[in-house]
């Protein structure tokens, strides 16, 4: 449970923003930052979610600092080893093969990214990489979650559709859970793989950038 804390806050709050406050705004136009539309108000009130029972940087290094390390590792350990006898158990399902695909590279880079960042603390030229990457790791590691659970749902969905028939009142119910998954697996999960490509690169511009390049 303490693993899944700072991904549901941290994660859920810095989403919602993103839905709310930059995509759904938007299909209002103009309008739709004004008080007389009841988006504005959602934005107003997700956008503290971010900053309220710690900052979503806090989250994320409460992630990489203390919940990578709990017992040694070991709890993020079986973590992630449920996560991968998830993936052998299911990638050659038929109905989902891209999307287990995407779920087991997705494991492949993460674990890429923890080894990576084990090696930056004990460069001193690199250990500030952790704090600039942690933000990005943390949404990663909740991308990750969220496949896994989006997965274990559509399996279930997708056997319960088969077996409800098309014109059943329920179909479009579990029909949704399986397009959701799919959605997420193929467009949400690649971010993995993405943010394992940056760690790798370990780019220290901004840590050797100096204030006053920017002076101007």
């Amino acid at each position: 449970m303490s693993i899944i804390i700072p991904l549901a806050k941290g994660y859920a709050s810095e989403i919602s923003w993103d839905v709310i406050g930059t995509e759904a705004i938007q299909t209002y136009g103009g309008y739709g930052f004004c008080s007389d539309y009841p988006v504005e108000r959602l934005a107003r009130d997700t956008k503290i979610n971010t900053l309220y029972e710690g900052t979503t940087f806090i989250q994320a290094m409460d992630l990489v600092n203390r919940k990578w390390g709990l017992e040694n590792g070991a709890v993020f350990g079986r973590w992630m080893q449920e996560n991968k006898d998830f993936y052998r158990a299911n990638k050659k399902n038929p109905v989902f093969e891209k999307e287990f695909e995407q779920f087991g590279k997705a494991i492949a880079a993460y674990e890429e990214i923890q080894k990576l960042m084990a090696g930056f603390q004990k460069d001193p030229n690199k250990l500030g990489l952790i704090p600039t990457f942690a933000k990005r790791i943390l949404m990663a590691s909740a991308e990750l979650l969220g496949g896994k659970l989006l997965l274990e749902q559509a399996l279930i969905a997708d056997k319960k559709a088969k077996e409800l028939g098309k014109d059943h009142y329920e179909y479009k119910f579990y029909a949704g859970k399986v397009a959701a998954a799919r959605y997420y697996l193929l467009n949400e999960v690649p971010h993995v793989a993405n943010v394992a490509e940056i760690v790798k690169i370990a780019d220290t511009s901004v840590l050797t950038a100096l204030p006053e390049y920017f002076d101007y």
